[in-house]
């Protein structure tokens, strides 16, 4: 449902992948059985082998961070290692794969402060929307799968 946020802020609101944790299931598709085997040729292969080791393939209940660089800390690093492909979602990728959106997550990963005052300005008026409540509204139990 289109609620009205630009482009620019959901490429800013995406920074927020630069803090938090992960399950490893979620990247298990990419690490192990991408088109049926194998680890996704997109993802760069030093991460990829970093991530074997915090998701082994018998293990994929365990969290790995979002920002192996800078873990606890809510910064544009998510956008400079967008730009250096070592991110874990594919959906992240898509950002810098994009003609709309690669000169933002550019001008973020290059420009911390620019991306602080537009993070800001995106999460207030992320937080005016109309937010779906009772019937009408769902809490996702799993926040990839519609319940």
């Amino acid at each position: 449902m289109d609620k009205g946020l630009s482009v620019r802020e959901l490429v800013a609101l995406s920074g927020a992948h630069s803090i938090g944790r992960a399950e490893c299931n979620f990247v298990a598709s990419r690490l192990y059985f991408f088109n049926g085997n194998g680890t996704d040729p997109s993802l760069d292969p030093e991460y990829a082998t970093t991530l074997k080791k915090k998701c082994p393939k018998n293990q994929l209940s365990r969290t790995t961070e979002l920002d192996l660089v800078t873990p606890n800390r809510l910064d544009n690093q998510y956008y400079r290692n967008l730009k250096k492909q070592p991110v874990l979602f594919s959906s992240d990728e898509a950002l810098v794969d994009s003609t709309i959106t690669a000169a933002t997550v550019t001008n973020y990963a290059n420009n911390p402060i620019a991306w602080k005052k537009d993070f800001a300005a995106a999460m207030v008026r992320l937080g005016s929307l109309d937010v779906l409540t009772g019937t009408r509204g769902e809490i996702r139990k799993k926040c990839g799968v519609v319940n």
